[in-house]
């Protein structure tokens, strides 16, 4: 099934630990919800076909959403002991969505 720009059947080569995937289930949901807010930060109007840069912003920032679902504010510990803050996922998400390009490129 597609949601966005993801193949659910396909999610497991991208993130290994991924939530079980259930139509209506909470992978499904946060896909959806990640999808809508990359869609919104894209260039618009949306390639098509989308790069499949598209497709891993809105795994990135799946799991980011996942993460954030599970730990909580930053101030609580995990099981082990350690915390790790996820906020690089979205930036890289966003990058992945807007590359950022420079004027003086390629100049010498």
């Amino acid at each position: 099934m597609l949601i966005g720009w993801v193949e659910t059947d396909d999610i497991l080569e991208y993130w290994s630990d991924a939530p079980d995937y259930t139509p209506g289930g909470i992978l499904a949901t946060l896909l959806d919800v990640a999808h809508e807010l990359c869609a919104g930060y894209a260039p618009q109007p949306l390639l098509d076909p989308a790069p499949a840069r598209y497709m891993l912003a809105q795994i990135m920032l799946t799991k980011h959403l996942w993460a954030r679902k599970n730990t909580g504010d930053s101030s609580t510990m995990g099981p082990d002991g350690f915390v790790m803050s996820t906020y690089p996922l979205v930036l890289e998400s966003r990058s992945l969505l807007r590359p950022k390009t420079s004027p003086f490129a390629g100049m010498r």
